[in-house]
């Protein structure tokens, strides 16, 4: 996915701001969509991944990381992707904290967006810190 190629970026860096761009410049206006079964949803069918953002070092998420992802969630909405892929490991479980914040502070993405994300492979604890990784399937974890 996008997200992972522009991961060995800060998110905070106009490199991969303007990579982005690129990327979605090219895309503009031809990114396809799907209709989900059984529902009146439409999806885009290429999906940004947030896997690397904002950034796999540990450390509290800072606005600076929050405004720059939510830079780069605008360039993908605005070439047509509105499927956002995450999970509870990525960026050492910052990456749904960051994701959440940008929804915060512009729900109307949050509107027009369809989010997916994954459960139950642990591999750091509440607070960024790595731990063996492990499989948790319960309903704790899941919810």
């Amino acid at each position: 996915d996008i997200g992972s190629i522009l991961s060995q970026y800060q998110p905070t860096s106009l490199t991969a701001h303007r990579i982005l761009r690129s990327i979605f410049g090219i895309w503009r206006n031809t990114i396809r969509t799907r209709k989900l079964p059984h529902t009146d949803v439409e999806v885009s069918c290429l999906g940004f991944g947030l896997s690397g953002l904002p950034s796999w070092s540990p450390g509290p998420i800072r606005n600076e990381d929050v405004d720059a992802v939510e830079r780069l969630m605008r360039s993908a909405f605005e070439t047509g992707i509105t499927l956002f892929d995450t999970a509870s490991p990525y960026a050492l479980g910052r990456s749904e904290s960051v994701m959440g914040r940008v929804f915060k502070q512009a729900p109307e993405l949050r509107a027009k967006s369809l989010v997916q994300t994954k459960c139950g492979q642990i591999i750091c604890d509440d607070d960024g810190n790595p731990v063996p990784p492990r499989i948790d399937l319960s309903r704790n974890e899941i919810i």
